[in-house]
């Protein structure tokens, strides 16, 4: 069989598998059809041959007509073009492709003059790379379908059109937003060459020979985006801002121009119609007077109209869902080139300020990635001979996979120069070794890409375009890695270089406490910039708890629906134990990584690494079709969990204002009920789906919390406190200014805070030791950790575990026992819930914890007995009031719970723990958490199975414990600032070496020196 013969069984299994179309339907038009009048006479691809016969073909058609005509000469198939015509063909969109990838990197040297101009920060500037990007993904998921249809010529000068006008934009707009929608339009227009001209390669050379135009090609794309830094760092300074987009204008003209002179059609479909129409113009008739028409055996619906347009974005996109090939290869691509963009950010930042370079100089620079790119492409052009002397018995290469194996080894290059770049970019140390290292990331970023346009050309063949578009989409994540990666680094490491602040470096004459007692202010009164920091500290960090309750509640309501029970086998005992232990399972084995990275590396990336991990393991509970892979995405959560719940509720109480502390410290944990109504009321409405989506549904949205913190804490700022124990000093008295003091450097109260959230680190750091021994060095410190493991157990072991969990097994037990009764009553309860919950939170500022504390538990005593004797009558004697007299404990034992630990179980670890235990007191408290909870939830339908109503005796005498530790053990905290807590631990406060306690301090300020009682800080707040 031909290789000719493999493409077109091929071509037919991508129709069969993407369009939805059979070979049958493509064969109908295999044969002529007649008429009275006519006959219809369709043309394959193999009349493009320079060996076809027109008599022939007719012949074979059944039509007896013998002529010489072929007037449709050159309507040749791209592949039997000559050399020069496939060179002049691709020099246009060569040309433009080098152009595309140029005006990505150029516009970063306007960096300078644009913010000045504008008056804007490094992170709007950036946001113009990220919209060229976003346009860069956007349109080839429309034009690349269109044009292997409709061809490839108008698209390429239509294109180039739109890429001189939104470039010509940039050099004349006066305004931040004129640049801002400019960048889109070229990125719209320079989209095109960035994916269609893979296309073209495609359509000219056949998959052997197709390796050296697809290297040149990956080559300008790579070029182009390390020349536009480089001629734009001299432009720049030679001749302002506007003429690095000019000079742009001027080369996209001549390029388009090149396009509409040199360019030729090179769509074999659309070569084809051509022909059929040249044919037709001059009439062929048989002997018997009837009309010979010509047409394409290529079915395609030609007419453009919004149904067409939407299936062109549609096709690419089911290409990127559909095709796990195309899925793995664009998020490999898709990474590499977030970290070139994210490189290219990064040169002039490091050259800058590490070397002293000027915009000129860091111009320069970008001549290591284009000598990587060559390299890169040498490297290609050696590979066939390479892998043939090393399997010289094998055919390498005769298989688009045999190709990958080349670019697998080289694109190792990539981490060892990120590596390289990371070690050597000092100034002890030659800047010529970060350039080379620059140059190796270049080589394995080209060995990605190239891999990449190979595999994706080789294996879709006439629907390269569209699988190199579906690629392009996967780029969208650039701008949005690009994004939070500027936010998250660039700016902290900006301001570390260039920022000196007069932070106070003399004692305030007041405290914290005493400022705030002097305002009269409510709880409630913010100012705009408290409305800034709530507005992204709430969706950020008080949703991290959603995805627990929402666990919880997603989880009871699936034992309660029937697809559910039917994909995994209604699991019952102990299965349904470890299915449910299984996430908090998964976040007792994350708990060594959570203080670690939290300390290390700062809340704000602990929170964003686990909502990452949190929503790979939704995906896989989502995609999983038996309960062993339901399991492991459970874990997957549960492991991602940690993370995010050991830095959120730090990071929360480090940086809210002192008088909202507890409040914010409070709601923290009723998201908990937020995700449980969500999933509560998200169960009840899909169970009635009548699929396999009645529970992957829910399943899915459990993902929803973690989306959301991704996407507002990257633009949040990073815990003042992180920053002063790390020596950032600086951005952490900016942090206090920016959201504490409204943009008032001289405001007092920002100027207590920092004084004494810096002479409490300081005496920290003296303490020594370090990890867990730290909680063993004091008795103070032993308290804390009994606290901590106490409160951790009593947050699952009061009963609460067994209702939220199992509520399905109870409802069942006292008689209510339909889909409906069951989902319904569990919304209900989870609305409840929130709403307790929240008054609860807004209690704690104004009762005392140990209050709290003591009068909940006794009253999560009294309710969880009655419900114990609600149950026991109902299973005895079978009474409805029994049944409905539980369902209403039900309800008033939540609220108990709610007063007691719901709004205190993360805010009053978060109080009494000193900065350098609080991290890894929170991982502790996590994970004696999610020890408890999964010793319970294994344990707890065991003992329900085993004992019935009685197992839950257990806990009315467990109450009993927890109510006697909360009187003897727990302090109560209330009125006393984050950094005074230790006054409740009997522990001294030292501000600048003064003693506590009452006792007498001097006070040196620049009008007098005098002595001053100082007495405990307990004023109210809260």
């Amino acid at each position: 069989m031909t290789q000719e013969h493999f493409q077109i069984q091929e071509r037919l299994q991508v129709e069969e598998k993407v369009l939805g179309l059979s070979p049958e339907t493509l064969s109908q038009n295999s044969s002529s059809t007649e008429t009275l009048s006519e006959i219809r006479v369709p043309l394959g691809l193999d009349a493009l041959e320079p060996s076809f016969s027109l008599s022939e073909h007719l012949r074979s058609v059944g039509v007896d007509l013998a002529t010489r005509r072929n007037e449709a000469e050159k309507f040749l198939s791209p592949f039997s073009w000559s050399r020069w015509k496939k060179t002049a063909t691709l020099l246009g969109p060569f040309m433009a492709s080098t152009l595309a990838a140029y005006a990505a990197g150029a516009y970063a040297l306007a960096s300078e003059p644009l913010r000045a101009k504008w008056d804007i920060s490094d992170f709007l500037f950036n946001i113009g790379i990220s919209l060229f990007v976003v346009g860069f993904a956007l349109t080839p998921m429309i034009l690349a379908p269109i044009s292997e249809t409709h061809g490839r010529y108008w698209t390429f000068v239509g294109s180039g059109i739109v890429f001189f006008l939104g470039t010509l934009g940039c050099a004349v707009t006066e305004s931040y937003a004129g640049m801002m929608v400019s960048r889109l339009i070229t990125g719209n227009g320079a989209a095109v060459f960035a994916t269609l001209t893979g296309g073209v390669v495609s359509d000219l050379y056949r998959k052997e020979d197709r390796n050296t135009p697809m290297a040149l090609y990956s080559m300008t794309i790579m070029v182009g985006a390390s020349l536009g830094p480089l001629i734009s760092g001299t432009v720049v300074d030679l001749l302002g801002w506007r003429w690095i987009f000019f000079i742009q204008a001027i080369a996209i003209g001549i390029t388009t121009t090149t396009l509409f002179f040199l360019f030729e059609e090179t769509r074999s479909n659309v070569l084809l119609r051509r022909k059929c129409f040249v044919l037709n113009a001059v009439p062929i008739k048989t002997s018997a007077g009837k009309l010979i028409i010509f047409e394409s055996a290529i079915e395609e619906r030609l007419d453009i109209e919004v149904s067409i347009i939407w299936r062109s974005f549609a096709f690419p996109l089911r290409f990127l869902l559909k095709e796990p090939i195309v899925f793995c290869m664009s998020l490999w691509v898709s990474f590499a080139w977030a970290i070139m963009y994210m490189q290219f950010s990064s040169i002039g930042l490091v050259f800058r300020s590490v070397y002293g370079f000027g915009n000129a100089a860091v111009g320069a620079v970008y001549t290591a990635t284009i000598a990587g790119s060559i390299g890169g492409i040498g490297i290609s052009f050696l590979q066939e001979p390479i892998i043939k002397g090393m399997l010289p018995h094998k055919k390498p290469l005769s298989t688009p996979e045999q190709r990958l194996l080349s670019p697998c080894i080289q694109s190792i290059l990539l981490p060892i120069g990120l590596f390289w770049f990371f070690i050597t970019a000092r100034p002890d140390i030659s800047w010529i070794s970060p350039c080379t290292a620059l140059g190796s990331c270049s080589m394995g970023i080209f060995s990605i890409y190239l891999a990449v346009f190979n595999y994706l050309a080789d294996t879709y063949h006439e629907y390269a375009s569209s699988a190199l578009a579906a690629q392009i989409l996967a780029d969208i994540l650039v701008p949005l890695i690009d994004i939070g990666w500027q936010s998250l680094f660039f700016h902290t490491a900006t301001s570390r270089v260039t920022m000196t602040t007069n932070f106070p470096s003399i004692r305030p004459v007041h405290t914290v406490a005493e400022i705030l007692a002097q305002d009269k202010s409510s709880v409630f009164a913010l100012t705009p910039s408290l409305i800034h920091l709530y507005a992204i500290l709430a969706p950020a960090c008080l949703v991290v708890c959603a995805t627990n309750g929402y666990d919880g509640s997603v989880l009871t309501s699936l034992q309660g629906v029937t697809a559910w029970k039917d994909q995994f086998g209604s699991p019952k005992g102990a299965l349904l134990g470890i299915t449910s232990a299984s996430y908090p399972l998964g976040a007792i084995i994350s708990t060594p990584f959570s203080a670690y990275i939290s300390d290390r590396f700062g809340r704000r990336l602990s929170i964003i690494i686990g909502s990452f991990i949190m929503i790979i393991g939704v995906i896989v509970q989502c995609a999983s079709t038996n309960i062993e892979t339901f399991i492991g995405g459970r874990i997957i959560v549960g492991f991602g969990i940690t993370l995010a719940l050991a830095a959120a509720p730090v990071l929360i109480s480090e940086l809210a204002h002192p008088r909202h502390r507890v409040l914010f410290g409070s709601l923290y944990n009723t998201s908990f009920y937020l995700g449980a109504l969500l999933a509560g009321w998200v169960a009840f409405g899909s169970y009635r789906i009548p699929s396999a989506w009645a529970w992957r549904l829910p399943t899915l949205l459990q993902a929803g919390p973690a989306c959301i913190q991704v996407c507002f804490v990257f633009f949040l700022d990073e815990s003042p406190r992180w920053l002063a124990y790390k020596d950032r000093g600086d951005e952490a008295y900016k942090v206090l200014v920016k959201n504490h003091g409204d943009g008032d450097w001289d405001s007092p109260l920002v100027q207590a805070e920092f004084w004494e959230m810096n002479e409490t680190l300081k005496a920290e750091r003296e303490i020594k030791g370090q990890g867990l021994g730290l909680f063993l060095t004091t008795p103070a410190n032993r308290k804390r950790l009994v606290i901590l493991i106490t409160l951790a157990v009593f947050g699952q072991w009061s009963g609460n575990g067994l209702v939220s969990y199992y509520l399905t097994k109870i409802l069942s037990s006292i008689g209510i026992a339909t889909q409906h009764e069951q989902t319904m009553l569990n919304g209900t309860i989870s609305t409840v819930n929130y709403a307790t919950a929240l008054f609860a939170a807004v209690l704690s500022t104004q009762v005392g914890r140990r209050s709290m504390f003591v009068g909940g538990g006794i009253a999560m005593f009294l309710t969880f007995s009655a419900l114990t004797a609600s149950i026991a009558i109902y299973n005895e004697t079978g009474s409805k009031a029994a049944s409905k007299s539980a369902i209403a404990f039900i309800f008033v034992y939540y609220t108990s719970f709610n007063i007691c630990l719901n709004p205190l179980l993360f805010l009053y670890p978060t109080e009494i723990l000193p900065f350098r235990l609080r991290a890894m007191g929170l991982s502790i408290l996590v994970f004696s958490t999610k020890a408890a909870s999964f010793f319970n939830q294994f344990v707890n339908p065991v003992g329900m199975d085993s004992l019935g109503w009685k197992y839950y005796l257990v806990y009315v005498g467990w109450l009993l414990v927890e109510i006697a530790v909360f009187w003897c053990l727990y302090p109560e905290t209330k009125g006393y600032t984050l950094e005074r807590i230790q006054e409740a631990f009997g522990e001294d406060v030292k501000l600048d070496g003064p003693e506590e306690n009452g006792k007498m301090i001097e006070v040196n300020d620049e009008k007098s020196t005098h002595v001053e009682k100082v007495a405990p800080s307990t004023v109210n707040v809260a």
